[in-house]
């Protein structure tokens, strides 16, 4: 089953912006350090093992529940949006 995420991602992954976010380090975005752990502990080392990380199986992960997942999502979802505006930005710049 997709996430919303990853299906965004894949909807879009012609361009070299969603590439990026894909193989983006967790350490990027901004979560608790809580979180960080949690996921690297579990081979959570990227967004894109993130996206491909059944989001039902997120809240089985030991120390992982709805509090976290909601924290993660709301991190995630800013974190594209800011990347996507930063690309058209520089797109738009460059006169591309």
């Amino acid at each position: 089953m997709e996430t919303i995420f990853q299906q965004y991602i894949i909807e879009n992954s012609n361009t070299d912006v969603y590439k990026n976010i894909y193989k983006t380090d967790i350490d990027k975005l901004h979560v608790s350090n809580r979180i960080k752990n949690v996921l690297k502990r579990n081979g959570i080392e990227t967004i894109g093992d993130i996206l491909d990380y059944p989001i039902q199986n997120l809240t089985k992960i030991k120390h992982f529940g709805d509090k976290s997942k909601r924290e993660l999502s709301i991190c995630l979802y800013v974190f594209v949006q800011t990347e996507i505006i930063r690309y058209r930005s520089n797109f738009i710049t460059k006169g591309e």
